[in-house]
């Protein structure tokens, strides 16, 4: 049996520039990868036919689809009929014959009313999840602007690897956000990890909770700010070993991104101390590792959080864990034994946010006990 080629388009450049909440798109790179594998694992065993991804279709859309002669049939979707249209017409002006267009409609896993998949669904849903588009977009530009700083050289980016460097940051921004949008986490999310950004923004400059000669070294602020972002990467609810396996995947960002040996050690350090906060300030002291216990500050300061903040926290929390323990009340029981726990102890849970975080803190998990004591 000859053997057929499958041309796969996929839209990149240009023509999603303006598209909706393009910050939840994934690299072309990335797409062309998975839509690959996605033909592998479906297509039968005994089909004849080789898969061709057609490049970057920005400048002509029609491509290869103009001249080819040994052309069955165009595949479009109910959206792009008129596409097919337009292809025909455009193989008429190249003198070459029309070609059967086949069209097929599209539905949602499990629709039971024709609903149709729809990749702005699925993008709003993230864009959702993440707090809006505009919340989106200043994550995606913090990243942005954290990678380029991190990756530099002097401060510099040779011009000639911009490009790639670009390729990295958009790569890997589509890795973690997929990451911290996944469906089972309510707090352990893009907004957690903003709002660790945000305390240690402010902090730098003076109005945050961390004292400003912690946090305002260049040195401190990246590690902070790169241990925000990959220290929760890896998160499944009541499974052992998250913080590992996100040490891992910072690692391998590590070597994809050419990252300094100092900062790459120390951000792995953090991440794994953060297994549990308040043992791993005897074994790493803040005299001798005061950006270490920074972030453990940081990543402590929810608890710390006003009456109302402290509620979203404590209902994410529950939403992440009662799927997994089995129930509401086996939750209860297990949290209220947490609570108490760190509520009895007097070893401190903050290094440099001071008494009134702590107190905060207590106050905030004392109520949180007594509410679930009464249910």
């Amino acid at each position: 049996m000859a053997r057929k080629t499958l041309r796969l388009a996929l839209v990149a450049g240009e023509l999603l520039q303006h598209k909706r909440l393009a910050k939840a798109l994934q690299p072309f790179h990335v797409r062309e990868r998975e839509v690959l594998q996605f033909v592998q694992d479906i297509r039968p065993t005994d089909w004849h036919c080789d898969v061709v991804i057609i490049p970057d279709i920005t400048r002509d859309p029609i491509g290869p689809a103009r001249t080819l002669r040994d052309f069955d049939c165009l595949v479009v979707t109910t959206e792009t009929a008129k596409g097919g249209v337009v292809v025909n017409e455009a193989r008429k002006e190249a003198g070459c014959p029309e070609v059967a267009i086949v069209e097929v409609a599209l539905r949602s896993q499990g629709s039971q009313h024709g609903g149709k998949v729809s990749s702005t669904d699925v993008r709003e849903y993230m864009s959702d999840k993440a707090g809006g588009e505009e919340a989106l977009n200043a994550m995606y530009d913090k990243w942005s602007q954290l990678i380029a700083k991190a990756c530099a050289v002097d401060g510099v980016v040779d011009d000639d690897k911009h490009e790639q460097l670009q390729l990295k940051i958009d790569e890997w921004w589509s890795t973690l956000r997929d990451l911290y949008l996944q469906p089972w986490r309510y707090y352990h999310t893009l907004n957690h990890v903003g709002e660790i950004l945000g305390n240690i923004e402010s902090s730098c400059v003076g109005e945050g909770p961390l004292p400003i000669t912690v946090a305002s070294s260049a040195h401190a602020t990246t590690t902070l700010q790169l241990t925000a972002w990959f220290h929760d990467a890896i998160y499944v609810p009541g499974l052992d070993g998250n913080e590992d396996a996100s040490q891992q995947l910072w690692l391998k960002f590590c070597l994809d991104a050419a990252v300094a040996s100092e900062l790459r050690d120390e951000v792995s350090d953090i991440i794994l101390a953060t297994k549990d906060h308040v043992s791993s300030r005897s074994i790493y002291p803040e005299e001798a590792y005061p950006t270490l216990n920074a972030f453990l500050d940081l990543d402590l300061l929810i608890l710390a959080a006003d009456e109302d903040r402290y509620r979203e926290y404590a209902e994410g929390i529950r939403q992440e864990y009662e799927p997994v323990v089995g129930g509401s009340s086996i939750y209860a029981q297990q949290r209220c034994g947490f609570l108490a726990s760190v509520c009895n102890s007097k070893r401190a849970m903050f290094a440099f946010c001071g008494g009134p975080s702590e107190a905060q803190a207590r106050s905030n998990m004392e109520m949180e006990l007594k509410r679930l004591q009464l249910q």
